[in-house]
């Protein structure tokens, strides 16, 4: 792990923001280098620790109080949408952003659901990454622009819940979840063809086409329910 101590003020400081300090976690060694450098070419920004597990991370934030945290989605023990889930209850002023080689919609929902402020894909360039980081720093969310089709998924008025089975929202609350068919049966003990049967007709109820509009029906319908 690599840190940097808060920096200290100076006599000679003028009106100039301090950077924003970034934690930044990412298991990959020459990508979490490689991601350091390129933020570190910011003026405005720097990167306070870089650690590689999500344990560290949080040891992280109690002591260094960064303002951005990005995460990568998949991580050694903890993964980063749980890490984001733990950090939005431990520490919400800290904002992070989940920047994965990843763009499925389901990662991209739960990420949001667990209390991320951006998802952003590898694949963007150094600008955009610092761009992102200025604007979730600044109270905005932001969408890998490739993933924004996401945007535009219906809303499920919470009131649809009262239609529904207790079966169909057992299966809704395991969507949600991200289980799969086969999980799905082996936790309600039933077989795969049940609940998929299960699932078409839940899929109907929420006039959804798509196991992915399901799940962000399902996350929406909980965040609404909360």
């Amino acid at each position: 792990m690599d840190t940097i101590p808060h920096a200290s003020s100076s006599p000679q400081s003028t009106s100039s923001p301090a950077p924003l300090r970034i934690l930044l976690v990412e298991d990959h060694t020459i990508v979490r280098e490689g991601t350091r450098e390129l933020l570190e070419q910011e003026r405005d920004l720097t990167v306070a620790a870089a650690v590689g597990t999500a344990e560290e991370a949080l040891a992280c934030c109690s002591t260094l109080t960064p303002d951005i945290v990005l995460v990568d989605l998949h991580l050694p023990g903890m993964d980063g949408i749980s890490l984001i889930r733990l950090l939005s209850q431990a520490a919400p002023s800290v904002r992070s952003i989940m920047l994965s080689a990843f763009g499925d919609p389901i990662y991209v929902t739960h990420a949001f659901a667990a209390g991320a402020s951006g998802y952003l894909l590898k694949t963007a360039s150094p600008d955009e990454l610092a761009a992102a980081v200025r604007s979730v720093a600044a109270g905005a969310s932001v969408l890998d622009r490739s993933l924004s089709p996401l945007l535009t998924a219906p809303l499920i008025p919470p009131s649809l819940l009262d239609g529904l089975s207790p079966r169909e929202k057992e299966i809704l609350a395991l969507l949600a979840d991200g289980h799969s068919n086969k999980e799905m049966a082996q936790e309600l003990h039933l077989s795969v063809r049940t609940v998929e049967s299960y699932a078409s007709h839940l899929y109907v109820k929420l006039n959804v086409r798509t196991r992915t509009e399901a799940v962000v029906a399902a996350l929406r319908l909980r965040e609404a329910s909360l």
